[in-house]
Formats: C-alpha cells, sequence, structure tokens
C-alpha cells in the first residue's frame, strides 16, 4: 500500500472515503481508521475500540483527560489474550496495569471481547490509584450467583457487587462510614454499563446511562489517603493476592476517573457504550 507524504492534490472536487453500512466496519481498524457510515450518514472515525462521529465526537468515550486506567478486553494494547497474565490499561498514566491472580478465561468475540472471572480467579491493580474524588466504570454481565459476588473494590474506599442479583454499592465517608446502597434489579447474563461517581459529598449511581440513586450524606470523605489498598476486578480484600467474596462476572471494559462525571458524559459514556455491546439504549431524558 502506498504512502502519500506531502502530496497535493490539484483538483476541485472530492475525494471519495471508504463507505459501507455499520455492519460493515472492519473488526480490527488501526487507530484512526476513518470511512463514510451510510446507516448513519456521518464520517467516523475509530479510536481505542469505538466508531465515532468525526463531526461532534459523539460516539467516543468523554472524559479521557481524567482517566486514572482504562482496561478494555478488545484493544490489542490493552489484552494480549489467553496468554496474558496482565490487563494492562490504556489510559494516559503509566503503572495502572492489572494483574491476574488465578486464570480467568479469554473469550475473543471482536469489540465484545471480555474476560471470564469466577470464584477461583481476579485481577489487581499495581497501583493505589488514590484520588480525592472519582468516577467508576464497568461494562459487565453476571453469569452465575456466588455469595456477595464482587464485582469492583477498593478496600476502605469504594466497592461494587452483584448480590442476589440487585446491583448494590458502598462508598466510604467520614458521615456515612461504610454503607451499603441498592441501586435496583440486575438480569443474569444481560449486558449492564454502570457508572458511580463521587463528588466529595455525594455518591450518584447510573445504570445503563440512568441515574439511579443521588446520595447526599457523604461529607468529608477525601480518599486520596487511602494508600492500604489497591483496586480489584472480581474481589475484595487490601492484600493482591487476597480474593474475598469473588463473583461469576464477564468483564468488557472498565474505567476509574480521578473526578465525578456529570449526567452528560456519563450518558454520553453509556451511548458509546450500548452502540458498541449491543446494551439496550435508553432515550437521554
Amino acid at each position: 500500500m502506498a504512502d502519500l507524504k506531502n502530496t497535493i492534490i490539484a483538483d476541485v472536487g472530492s475525494i471519495n472515503l471508504p463507505s459501507g453500512t455499520t455492519a460493515q466496519r472492519p473488526s480490527s481498524p488501526p487507530a484512526g481508521a476513518t470511512r463514510f457510515n451510510t446507516d448513519l450518514g456521518y464520517t467516523e472515525c475509530y479510536f481505542r475500540g469505538f466508531w465515532f462521529d468525526l463531526t461532534t465526537g459523539a460516539g467516543a468515550l468523554t472524559g479521557g483527560e481524567s482517566l486514572v486506567y482504562l482496561l478494555d478486553a478488545s484493544i490489542p494494547e490493552s489484552t494480549n489474550g489467553t496468554t496474558g497474565f496482565r490487563w494492562k490499561s490504556i489510559g494516559p498514566v503509566a503503572g495502572r496495569d492489572f494483574d491476574f491472580y488465578g486464570t480467568p478465561q479469554y473469550v475473543s468475540n471482536g469489540l465484545s471481547s471480555y474476560w471470564r472471572f469466577d470464584e477461583s480467579n481476579h485481577a489487581t491493580c499495581e497501583n493505589l490509584c488514590a484520588t480525592n474524588y472519582s468516577s467508576v466504570e464497568c461494562v459487565f454481565r453476571r453469569y452465575a450467583n456466588n455469595p456477595e459476588d464482587i464485582l469492583l473494590n477498593k478496600e476502605s474506599t469504594w466497592e461494587i457487587k452483584t448480590d442476589s442479583a440487585t446491583l448494590q454499592w458502598a462508598w466510604y465517608g467520614t458521615d456515612r462510614s461504610w454503607y451499603w446502597s441498592n441501586s435496583g434489579s440486575i438480569v443474569d447474563n444481560n449486558i449492564y454499563h454502570v457508572m458511580i461517581t463521587y463528588s466529595g459529598n455525594e455518591v450518584t449511581s447510573y445504570v445503563n446511562g440512568r441515574r439511579r440513586q443521588i446520595d447526599t450524606a457523604y461529607d468529608n470523605g477525601v480518599h486520596g489517603n487511602q494508600t492500604t489498598a489497591y483496586p480489584k476486578i472480581n474481589a475484595r480484600g487490601a492484600a493482591r493476592d487476597a480474593r474475598d467474596n469473588p463473583g461469576s462476572h464477564d468483564i468488557f471494559m472498565t474505567a476509574l476517573y480521578d473526578r465525578p462525571l456529570n449526567d452528560f458524559e456519563v450518558y454520553s459514556n453509556y451511548t458509546a457504550c450500548a452502540k458498541r455491546f449491543n446494551i439496550p439504549f435508553n432515550a437521554y431524558n
């Protein structure tokens, strides 16, 4: 394939981009690949697993400048498949990879690939990732029931679980201590996008782009000094190799931000994920 370098195209016409339907998108394009989508009627660009509108940015993840880590099972730079012992972060900050304890199963499914965790495995970040304020994001599927079913955890800071087919979360705050809240039921084998945000005085939970809860009883909870535990997937416990209360989860992607994303940013991330992972679509309201 020829490279065009320092080339002037002397014409008053146009250049025809590759075009096709959404179903005809390349399955593993390089970053920056560009095409015209005949279904959607706009020029789209590919980056980190997402095709987005080149003009408006719709379809891409927001909040990227605040990423602490981003793990994506479909991106070659993030996972090296069945031989991998680490799930690599593709966020802008180095040293935020996750080590596997046990052997989760890698399922290759194009842009919907995932790691399957069960009661015999989990993953732990190599860095403490201590942030004062935060947003925790995950696209997941629970496929079986285990006691407590921890999805994501950072001891003495935040935790999300799917116990008894309900989405539950806890955030540590000096005014509220450690208190579990319930954000509603989930259905096994369905894919969900979940985001929990913390602003220093309130916690807000979202499921599939919609706000489920807002709790204002979390004043004075500063987490930047929580340096005794590491972020963890599919288990809890401060020690890196501790595997307390594991679940049965397929994890497609997960991210941590160092600020609370707002309602519109959360919804934008949900819509990007909904298109990619075939999550039921909810109109913004």
